[in-house]
């Protein structure tokens, strides 16, 4: 999965360079061909290049631009919530403080100690490209008030991929998942995160808990992502778990 600019900008790229293709090569095979014609359409084919060139050149810094601005935009509110849950924090502290409620307190430290080995475990992620993609979950869960978990034993450095591929892959598999929770009316939960290291392949488990699922829609609308995941679904009463195993070559 590659990442490029808009879709119709493409096509306008593709289309570009094949009429350019075809008026450069063909051009010598037109009957009654001279000299003159030649210095004519030759003239033609070169500012046609020209142009072709500086068309594609604008499009990628225009999706450039584009790509930094919403990484700026996913800094910005990861940032946000961090102060907010920060500032809560300490609230909360202060008032078991004022209450001398010390045990409380030692249970609420752990708390706050847990969510930050939970960032550290982030934050060692070699390329920030995936670092900054665990983050913008984190806070986009924790503002929604679903469940995050994160457990991580590698920092991924030796991966074959782009690390943009990854995260389109992750991102896109994220997006499938919401989609078809609110396409069955159902509640997320809680969603999991473990990156593993075995047989020299980097394995990232998402382990997704839902409620009141319905294990064989998922099962059926998942079916395309098995071909590329090891996917299981397990049911429990009114709960549904669902597991996609990912494996990554190093």
């Amino acid at each position: 999965m590659r990442l490029y600019p808009g879709s119709n900008n493409l096509n306008i790229i593709y289309t570009a360079f094949f009429v350019g293709i075809l008026f450069t090569f063909l051009t010598p095979f037109v009957k009654n061909f001279n000299f003159y014609w030649f210095l004519a359409v030759f003239f033609f084919v070169i500012i046609y290049w020209v142009g072709f060139i500086i068309r594609v050149n604008r499009s990628f810094k225009s999706f450039l631009i584009d790509k930094e601005k919403k990484i700026y935009e996913n800094v910005v509110k990861i940032i946000r919530v961090i102060r907010h849950d920060f500032i809560n924090h300490l609230q909360i502290i202060q008032s078991l403080a004022e209450l001398n409620q010390q045990e409380k307190i030692n249970d609420y430290l752990l708390t706050v100690n847990s969510e930050t080995n939970k960032m550290g475990g982030i934050l060692k992620l070699a390329y920030p490209e995936l670092t900054l993609f665990f983050m913008d979950q984190l806070a986009k869960y924790k503002k929604r008030g679903i469940d995050f978990e994160f457990n991580n034993e590698t920092n991924m450095e030796k991966i074959k991929d782009s690390p943009d591929n990854i995260v389109f892959m992750l991102r896109s598999i994220c997006e499938r998942i919401e989609s078809l929770t609110k396409m069955k009316n159902d509640i997320l939960a809680s969603i999991g995160w473990e990156i593993t290291v075995k047989k020299n392949t980097y394995r990232i488990k998402i382990k997704v808990l839902t409620l009141h699922g319905n294990s064989e829609h998922f099962k059926e609308e998942l079916q395309d992502l098995k071909k590329d995941f090891n996917l299981e679904v397990y049911s429990f009463r009114e709960q549904l778990e669902v597991y996609l195993y990912i494996v990554i070559e190093l």
